[in-house]
């Protein structure tokens, strides 16, 4: 009987072992079939809030939790929810301390009772009260961790058998994450790829140029609307993507005017992939492509790309051409301008030096007193004459013959491929001869005449500048020898230029060096030889060439501009030196200085305002000072010129028209101009002793200016004779070798301090 009890209770305790296996098994098949859920779940994740959503809801199936969310680690290194099932988790906020610490570090935490956790005593009270049993559970670790965690408010809620199935589901749940940030990652990669796209076709589409990106395969990448207008090719611009590029290449060489040499240098540009820019590129309908080519490669990937881009560039080169005619031809004439004719001069001198047994020449051709037209007659007139000029000139040279126009009425041309000299002397002499016969302009009948130099291009000329500075040496050398003919430079003349260059540089250190001084003639009463005062005569004290009068430099000096310095120079050192002996000799208070200046000086206007200057530094009276131009001051402009004195008669000076009698229209001059004095020229007094016409000639100035108020002073009083005439006629006033030759400075003063009157020859005589 004993024995039945326990059989039975053997019995018994076996049955509910097999219960409690039963029980573990359909626990082990729920586990199972929830963890195949989350598994599921974390498989087709696609997004990560709808996989955290998804991931706490397959968990709620095996696990006892009331609540759970899953954190994230922010910016400020708090831990906040991106995902919660209870409404009251989002006020969680989890600072990390020693507990979540060891959760970071990749333990799997549970708690039994938050109030015993400093992260969670640190929640409010609602918090508190909803989590007692927590799991911590570390998804991710790193700067960017996530967390699991799952609460109940009842305490010691977690069992072993949970914290086994959290382990499983970690790796998975890390696995899936890693899955997401991949393809986020590749997302955003993705969406930045697009962008820069979008961005590279918006700036192709809106090029100003046409533009062609073709991949390494040779596909069209990407083509703009400009680059399809521009060849006319027919679809639009976004059908070409991924066509044949090398057939769009062949389309291009079709509507150039070489189609098959322009497709054969693009396959060489491609095989090359050598970099090509501003290749141009002639259509068949006459307009200008530019094209440049640029290989594209990436360091991490090689080559990638070809880049082709089009540019239209007829508008310019029409334009570069407009500019290159302006520049190098004269805009009257048409003809070659200065810069032109000099490279076709040195083009001919290249040939000369390589062919020595080759002719060329140069003719420098300036018409005579055509200045005299554009006065008289207007600008409009003398273009009209220079363009019938130009007519004629080129009828009298050969068709491979250059004409130019250097400026004004300055002419050259160039004699290419001459035989002789002889030849040259024909063509200067055919164009003298040509101008024989008036032109007729404007229903007027003009004559002009015209001076030529010529000089022959040798391989012994450097540059075409001194070949035309040779031609226009001999043109001043046939306008001084009377005009309307020519002359040949020579070695005369070479001898002269070389001369001429020396003294011009020479010149631009005269002032520097200290090497002008100045002369000074008397001005004397013709009847008692009365000294009333001097005119400054400039000299030049050259190192080897010794005293050179003002006729050896002042032309220079005109020409090289620095006329302006040394006419100040003379003023001023004159007034200085008068200013002091009226100083030192009471009796010289009324004597007069006069002046020479420039016509250069009067005509820039600028004159008047040193002449007041000169009077303020020195202290010169303005009554004192005599400022003395020649009659052809006055030629370029009369009007401008005639302000200019009256500015001069406004400071107090006198003005003086020098060399009376020389111009071409001294009577009309008087009227406009209205001189104080005017200096009747020596020429007149040479032969007045023999010649009537002289006599009647020096007779009718000094009445003209009588009876009109002027001064009259006669230069170059040589011979007793001559004062004698001028005396009988009424002149006044004289100056000359009779009296004195210009002296210099210590012999003027000792002139002004031994006495006020001058007998004839210079001999002093005392004063009446």
């Amino acid at each position: 009987m004993s024995e039945a009890p326990d059989t039975v209770e053997r019995l018994r305790e076996a049955l509910i072992d097999l219960e409690r296996s039963r029980r573990r098994e359909r626990e082990l098949r729920a586990v199972e079939t929830s963890m195949i859920d989350v598994v599921r779940v974390l498989a087709v994740a696609e997004h990560r809030r709808e996989t955290f959503a998804s991931l706490l809801d397959a968990l709620r199936e095996v696990l006892p939790f009331q609540e759970a969310a899953i954190l994230m680690r922010r910016d400020d290194g708090a831990f906040r929810p991106i995902a919660r099932t209870g409404t009251w988790m989002s006020a969680l906020q989890l600072t990390p301390q020693k507990m979540l610490t060891r959760v970071l570090d990749g333990q799997i935490v549970v708690t039994f009772d938050a109030n015993l956790i400093p992260e969670w005593r640190a929640q409010s009270a609602e918090v508190q009260a909803q989590a007692r049993s927590i799991i911590h559970v570390p998804l991710r670790q790193g700067a960017d961790a996530v967390l699991l965690v799952c609460t109940h408010p009842q305490p010691a809620r977690f069992e072993q058998r949970h914290i086994e199935l959290v382990k499983r589901i970690v790796p998975l749940a890390g696995q899936i994450l890693q899955k997401l940030d991949l393809r986020d990652v590749l997302a955003a990669r993705e969406q930045e790829r697009q962008a820069r796209l979008a961005m590279f076709n918006a700036i192709v589409s809106h090029m100003q140029a046409g533009v062609l990106v073709e991949d390494s395969d040779r596909r069209v990448f990407a083509a703009n609307d400009i680059l399809r207008a521009m060849f006319r090719v027919g679809p639009g611009a976004d059908e070409l993507i991924s066509r044949d590029a090398s057939a769009l290449h062949a389309s291009f060489a079709a509507v150039t005017q070489d189609p098959a040499g322009v497709a054969e240098r693009t396959e060489v540009i491609v095989a090359g992939r050598a970099l090509v820019l501003a290749e141009e590129i002639a259509l068949a309908d006459g307009r200008v492509v530019e094209r440049d080519y640029v290989p594209v490669s990436a360091p991490d990937a090689g080559f990638i790309a070809h880049f082709w881009q089009y540019r239209d560039v007829t508008s310019r080169r029409k334009a570069e051409e407009q500019l290159r005619r302006q520049a190098f031809l004269d805009s009257l004439t048409g003809l070659p301008n200065r810069a032109r004719f000099i490279e076709e001069v040195n083009a001919v001198l290249r040939t000369l030096r390589r062919h020595p047994e080759r002719r060329a020449a140069v003719l420098f051709i300036d018409l005579d007193r055509f200045k005299v037209v554009n006065d008289r007659l207007g600008h409009a007139i003398g273009d009209q004459l220079l363009m019938a000029f130009v007519d004629r000139l080129r009828r009298c040279v050969r068709d491979t013959d250059v004409v130019g126009r250097l400026g004004g009425d300055e002419f050259t041309v160039l004699l290419g491929d001459i035989r002789s000299q002889r030849e040259e002397v024909r063509i200067a002499q055919r164009i003298l001869d040509s101008l024989r016969k008036p032109f007729a302009i404007a229903d007027e009948q003009f004559t002009v005449t015209a001076s030529i130099g010529l000089a022959a291009c040798t391989p012994e000329h450097r540059s075409a500048e001194e070949v035309v500075r040779d031609a226009d040496m001999a043109m001043y050398r046939a306008k001084a020898d009377g005009k309307d003919c020519f002359r040949i430079f020579d070695q005369q003349l070479q001898e002269q230029t070389s001369r001429r260059l020396n003294l011009e540089q020479d010149l631009a250190l005269c002032l520097e060096r200290q090497q002008l001084v100045v002369y000074y003639q008397p001005i004397v009463e013709l009847v008692s030889g009365r000294l009333r005062g001097f005119e400054a005569l400039v000299r030049w004290v050259h190192p080897t060439l010794g005293l050179i009068g003002p006729d050896g430099f002042i032309p220079l000096a005109e020409e090289s501009g620095q006329i302006l310095a040394i006419d100040r120079w003379v003023l001023e050192t004159a007034a200085a030196q008068f200013v002091g002996w009226q100083a030192r000799y009471p009796h010289a208070a009324d004597l007069r200085l006069a002046v020479n200046v420039s016509r250069h000086n009067i005509m820039r206007g600028k004159y008047p305002a040193v002449v007041a200057d000169v009077i303020e530094r020195t202290g010169i009276a303005a009554r004192c000072l005599d400022i003395e131009l020649t009659e052809g001051s006055f030629l370029e402009d009369v009007t401008f010129a005639r302000q200019a004195l009256d500015r001069l008669r406004g400071l107090g000076a006198r003005v003086c028209i020098d060399d009376f009698g020389t111009g071409h229209s001294s009577l009309s001059m008087l009227a406009r101009l209205a001189p104080n004095v005017m200096k009747m020229d020596r020429m007149f007094l040479a032969d007045v002793e023999s010649n009537p016409t002289s006599r009647e000639i020096v007779r009718s100035v000094v009445a003209l200016s009588r009876n009109i108020g002027i001064g009259v002073v006669a230069e170059g009083v040589e011979a007793p004779a001559q004062r004698k005439i001028l005396i009988e006629d009424g002149c006044l006033l004289g100056q000359g070798n009779l009296f004195s030759p210009p002296v210099d400075a210590s012999t003027a003063e000792q002139i002004v301090a031994d006495g006020n009157a001058l007998g004839l020859r210079g001999h002093l005589r005392a004063c009446v």
